[in-house]
């Protein structure tokens, strides 16, 4: 689904912003699954602490800063 989005953006915007469109989509859906896994930590565990801690732990595994 990423390749498909980046490129339809890259055709809509220009193919010269291609690589700058794939790294503004990558942090964009970044950013929304740590709020998602915020969410949902915050849901099933009731206990807000131990969301952000796994928010945090998201944003700093490294598969996230591909």
């Amino acid at each position: 689904m990423f390749p498909w989005m980046a490129n339809t953006l890259a055709n809509l915007i220009g193919d010269d912003h291609f690589v700058w469109i794939g790294l503004a989509l990558g942090l964009i859906q970044s950013f929304s699954n740590t709020i998602l896994l915020y969410r949902v930590g915050a849901l099933l565990y009731k206990d807000r602490r131990m969301a952000e801690l796994a928010a945090y732990l998201y944003i700093a595994s490294f598969s996230a800063l591909y």
